[in-house]
């Protein structure tokens, strides 16, 4: 009796974690909105039976899509690349996350990497958090390290204390020390 009390017990928090990560909505013309926030995918089913499916990914909350900015630190003995990830990201490079991503890129150019194998330094910028990667992580910067599709490291930032100079100074030797 107890084993069937735990599982339906996991088995109801599961539907609650998978119904919160998935909000449905009805208009007053009929056409019903299902959000999987957890993917990034809004699906518009129509009253007259069309479908329609916005990917989110890639995008702020307004549409407004991202883009991808790549800098190449370091080309001999091995490849490291610096990468604004849109597809990790809900906010475009704003003053604030720009300045941030500069200033990475300065310091990580200085730093010589001697790996064996090319590296790619990936930075996400999440404002909203509301869908896709960037879900339940407002207003922060993650910077991760990736080699051969793996992740090595993550760190993040709130971007309250990423204003304050001497802490952002701080992360990016933080960063620059794992790297």
């Amino acid at each position: 009796m107890k084993k069937y009390s735990l599982i339906c017990i996991i088995l109801v928090s599961y539907m609650t974690v998978l119904m919160a990560q998935t909000v449905s909505e009805e208009r007053k013309d009929g056409t019903k909105v299902i959000f999987d926030k957890k993917k990034g995918i809004k699906t518009f089913h129509y009253s007259d039976g069309r479908k329609q499916t916005v990917d989110l990914n890639g995008k702020t909350p307004f549409g407004i899509a991202i883009d991808d900015v790549k800098v190449q630190l370091q080309s001999e003995p091995i490849v490291v690349d610096l990468i604004f990830s849109a597809a990790r990201s809900d906010e475009i490079l704003t003053a604030e996350a720009d300045k941030f991503f500069s200033a990475l890129a300065s310091s990580l150019k200085q730093k010589k990497y001697n790996g064996k194998s090319p590296l790619t330094v990936i930075v996400s910028y999440c404002r909203y958090g509301e869908y896709g990667f960037c879900l339940d992580k407002g207003n922060s910067i993650t910077v991760i390290i990736m080699q051969k599709g793996k992740v090595l490291k993550q760190v993040s930032i709130d971007t309250v204390e990423l204003r304050d100079k001497s802490k952002s100074s701080e992360f990016i030797s933080k960063i620059a020390a794992l790297y």
